[in-house]
């Protein structure tokens, strides 16, 4: 028997997660509002709520990961919940991310974040991608916000599961 090791240097274990997904916070009243808000008020799709409540209690979450002996994290950012409304960034969402970044770091998990996970403002509609503009204005989106979290973050996802995306 070999004692290679099976799996290559570098190799990580993680778990992934989706912001609208764990966040919650999202489509309420007074809340940050994504293309999923018409569907949700709708009654077209179940309303998110609080979700899992990462939003507010990502610290104990994060803690599980770690326990489970994972060294890597994926989150995505909400885009809706940083940009609320067209030219206005939200910088207290952003520094909340940024805190949720460096809580990955303080656990020993390396962070890998997603810029789209299939959710975008409200203000820019449901078929946002079907606008010719729409590649310029997410690339302006992501502009905004880099500089903001590469001192914390080094690996990226542009866009989650493009090809779901093209079959929407």
């Amino acid at each position: 028997m070999s004692d290679a090791p099976i799996l290559p240097d570098g190799f990580r274990f993680g778990v992934a997660t989706c912001g609208f997904q764990v966040e919650g916070g999202q489509n309420g009243p007074g809340e940050p509002a994504n293309n999923w808000f018409g569907w949700e008020t709708e009654g077209r799709v179940e309303p998110s709520g609080i979700a899992v409540d990462f939003w507010n209690r990502y610290e104990e979450h994060l803690d599980r990961v770690a326990a489970m002996g994972c060294d890597a994290f994926r989150l995505s950012i909400e885009w809706s919940r940083c940009q609320p409304a067209d030219g206005q960034v939200d910088d207290t969402a952003i520094d909340r991310y940024r805190r949720i970044l460096t809580a990955c770091h303080d656990r020993g998990l390396e962070p890998l974040v997603t810029l789209h996970h299939f959710t975008h403002p409200h203000w820019l509609g449901v078929d946002f991608w079907l606008d010719p503009s729409s590649s310029e204005r997410f690339a302006a989106w992501v502009a905004t916000l880099l500089p903001r979290l590469t001192d914390l973050c080094a690996h990226w996802v542009t866009l989650n599961e493009l090809n779901i995306l093209a079959l929407s």
